[in-house]
């Protein structure tokens, strides 16, 4: 495909809300924990010092562009006097997308240790030119979660509302980490998992749904992994059944492998590209033996 309409799809990409949603938190590619008086969300299968780094690409026809590039670390800290695992995503453009619409996020998640649930969540968003800044404060009681939810942008407040939810009601990050939590050993394939992320303004309404295992291939490099689809009831997306396929590896430690996203315009991809201090020695990558 020509450079030109190369180009072309970048910044339409970048003008759907939902690409810059992904590429920055790519969302969803997802995959840790979360809350858990709220009917256990989490169980966590990540240590301090563990690192995971991702390369995210767009999807056009026969275009396939690398976007940006991820990361996910996880650090002991604490947050109101609560020992804390403190989540940090942070992703940025790169290349021509960079040249086109250029982004800068950061994402914090504050998961407590004991009876993991998140206590709070902050995102610096630097997309295009335009900085907004959110905030995201977690209580539950009960089988409720309340979420303060509060934008602003450089000049004035956006957002500054109280999101009532359901019992597993998480952070964009926090989604991410979800897939990681579930058992596998307890689950069938067709089983359904929903959950709410809160964004600004909204509860967006999700669903794990459990497809099995999986070979993925990347670069020559294959790896056992098993398949989530997800459902998601947003109007970014125009299909919202399986709005979303997520490849988690299977292994111990559950990290995301594979992720495909469609959109208004296109598709987004990310793929594992390494990591460093992971709680168990990983063993999802396939190996053949030689003689």
């Amino acid at each position: 495909m020509k450079d030109d309409e190369a180009a072309t799809a970048v910044r339409v990409a970048a003008g759907d809300s939902v690409f810059n949603r992904i590429l920055c938190v790519w969302l969803f590619f997802s995959a840790l924990s979360v809350s858990a008086g709220q009917a256990q969300c989490m169980n966590t299968v990540f240590a301090a010092g563990e690192k995971i780094r991702f390369d995210v690409y767009f999807k056009w026809g026969v275009l396939m562009t690398k976007a940006g590039e991820a990361s996910i670390t996880v650090e002991d800290s604490q947050r109101e006097d609560v020992p804390v695992w403190k989540t940090v995503l942070l992703a940025r453009t790169i290349g021509m997308t960079d040249k086109l619409f250029k982004v800068r996020d950061t994402i914090d998640t504050y998961i407590t240790k004991e009876s993991p649930r998140i206590l709070y969540s902050s995102k610096q968003a630097n997309e295009g030119g335009h900085y907004l800044h959110d905030e995201l404060d977690f209580a539950t009681d009960g089988m409720q979660t309340c979420v303060h939810s509060f934008r602003r942008s450089a000049s004035a407040v956006k957002i500054d509302t109280v999101l009532t939810g359901n019992d597993c009601v998480l952070d964009m990050l926090g989604a991410v980490f979800y897939a990681r939590s579930i058992d596998w050993t307890k689950t069938v394939q067709g089983v359904q998992y929903p959950l709410q992320v809160a964004m600004g303004r909204d509860l967006i309404n999700l669903s794990y749904r459990y497809e099995g295992q999986q070979i993925v291939e990347r670069d020559s490099v294959k790896y056992r992994t098993r398949l989530f689809i997800i459902d998601v009831y947003d109007k970014a997306f125009t299909q919202s059944n399986e709005a979303m396929e997520l490849w988690i590896g299977d292994d111990e430690n559950h990290f995301p492998v594979k992720m495909h996203a469609k959109l208004k315009i296109g598709a987004v991809e990310a793929y594992y590209n390494s990591s460093e201090n992971l709680r168990y020695p990983p063993s999802c990558r396939v190996v053949m033996p030689t003689y």
